[in-house]
């Protein structure tokens, strides 16, 4: 046991004269954090963004895809997401912009694996012009009933409309014939998949 005011004495000593922290420590432990993190994201980047550059798309500026959906009337247009349903006779307008890509093929397949050739219908891929959104000829409507998926490839090379329907075969039953769950197909370049529901 102590006495008060011993007590009191050390307190107001040990206020006085704080612990000395070693000048070492002041900047070698932030630098050394600092170190970790630089070191954990370096590892980490392939494994978060190297492997599936198409599925990610492009920075900003990049390639893109727009579904414009409009009714028999030519009344007000929409612009499709990711999922959309259409009302009977609906058609709709296929636009991308290139992103420095040369070439386009555009093609749909539908929930019972049957795959068409939309831009060309044959052939190679269309040349892509570099600029803004631009809309490709015509409208389509799709007819019957269920799921349709539009897969656009914007590659660099000109692709085989054969060996991309092809391809666009090989996802669809390597998915188990699940249109909701196909896959990237296995061609070269960046690709935007859409879904549209049919009346």
């Amino acid at each position: 046991e102590i006495s008060f005011e011993r007590f009191a004495a050390g307190v107001e000593r040990a206020s006085r004269s704080p612990e000395q922290r070693s000048p070492r420590a002041t900047w070698l432990y932030p630098l050394m954090a600092m170190a970790a993190a630089m070191i954990l994201t370096v590892a980490a980047w392939p494994l978060l963004f190297g492997g599936d550059r198409e599925r990610l798309g492009r920075v900003k500026g990049g390639a893109e895809v727009s579904l414009r959906i409009a009714g028999p009337d030519n009344g007000p247009q929409r612009v499709a997401s990711a999922i959309e349903a259409l009302s009977p006779g609906e058609r709709v307008r296929l636009g991308y912009k290139a992103g420095g890509r040369r070439y386009l093929l555009a093609l749909s397949l539908d929930s019972d694996g049957e795959v068409t050739a939309l831009y060309p219908e044959s052939g190679r891929s269309l040349p892509a012009n570099d600029g803004d959104v631009e809309y490709l000829p015509g409208s389509l409507e799709f007819t019957g009933k269920g799921a349709e998926r539009i897969v656009v490839v914007l590659s660099d090379e000109p692709l085989e409309v054969g060996k991309a329907k092809a391809a666009a075969r090989r996802a669809f039953e390597s998915a188990g014939r699940d249109l909701a769950r196909l896959p990237m197909l296995e061609l070269p370049g960046e690709q935007f998949h859409r879904t549209l529901l049919k009346p």
